[in-house]
């Protein structure tokens, strides 16, 4: 069961924390098997985008290292 969010039908709440906003995203002409250095990688019937809210990271762990946001 998805927990959508903004009322809609799109954006989700996850991550381990249920800090993550995912977002789907729809890719075309992918093959349904790759092969890479002896490894077989199958196509997925989903893909996402997870967005993280870098400021609430650093408040939550109180990090205080120098442009972290850049970094």
């Amino acid at each position: 069961m998805n927990n959508f969010i903004c009322g809609g039908d799109k954006y989700v709440i996850g991550g381990p924390q249920k800090d993550t906003i995912g977002l789907p995203v729809k890719l075309s002409n992918l093959k349904e098997k790759v092969e890479v250095d002896g490894c077989t990688l199958f196509l997925k019937d989903l893909f996402h985008v997870s967005l993280v809210c870098i400021g609430k990271i650093i408040e939550k762990h109180k990090i205080s290292i120098p442009n972290f946001q850049e970094k």
